[in-house]
């Protein structure tokens, strides 16, 4: 294990309240920005909110409409696959698919598939929100986005479908869709505990 991870372990281990995580990153089309992350966010509640707020949208736009409801059923499919799901929240969820006459294909079943518990021993927990992936040497950091700032952008065509830029413009006031993975390079330097945000460079 990387000697900076088994640092970052140790000092995470003799503090509590680390809710953000800042750090610079670089996409696969090679853009770099800077990212502001909470790793305190529950994702299941912000698959419950969008839940609520997608069922109750309506558009007259049949591509719009269309966008809603495949939304609704992922979001529907992700709280699914969650371990815990109260009783009122599972009733919700039945109620929603029967008013939306909702049907689930096999292939969308599989896209959510829970992941074998094999993969999920291959990483190391370090807290919420952070696991290192020992063989890889990557870490990984799961929670809402809260701020990108651009460092080096990248020309970007948009080649998207209108089915996408329709789902696109729903996602704008979801919750859950600002809830992003990112798998950056293992520590080659320092990081810092600065309140309640851990500063990675």
């Amino acid at each position: 294990m990387n000697s900076q991870i088994k640092n970052l372990i140790t000092e995470l281990k003799k503090i509590t309240g680390v809710s953000f995580v800042a750090f610079n990153y670089k996409d696969a089309k090679g853009e770099i920005t800077k990212r502001l992350v909470n790793i305190g966010v529950s994702y299941k509640n912000s698959l419950a909110k969008d839940l609520m707020m997608l069922s109750n949208l309506r558009f007259d736009d049949i591509i719009k409409e269309q966008a809603r409801v495949e939304l609704l059923k992922s979001v529907i499919l992700s709280l699914k696959k969650e371990e815990e799901i109260e009783e009122s929240l599972n009733s919700a969820i039945e109620q929603i698919i029967a008013e939306n006459s909702l049907t689930f294909t096999e292939k969308e079943k599989g896209s959510h598939a829970i992941k074998s518990e094999a993969q999920s021993e291959t990483y190391i927990t370090i807290c919420n929100g952070l696991k290192y992936h020992a063989e890889k040497q990557k870490l990984y950091i799961q929670g809402m986005s809260v701020k990108k700032t651009v460092v080096e952008a990248v020309e970007k065509a948009d080649t998207r479908k209108p089915l996408t830029k329709a789902k696109d413009s729903i996602r704008k006031d979801m919750k859950s869709t600002k809830y992003r993975l990112f798998i950056v390079d293992s520590l080659e330097s320092n990081f810092k505990i600065n309140g309640d945000t851990l500063e990675l460079s």
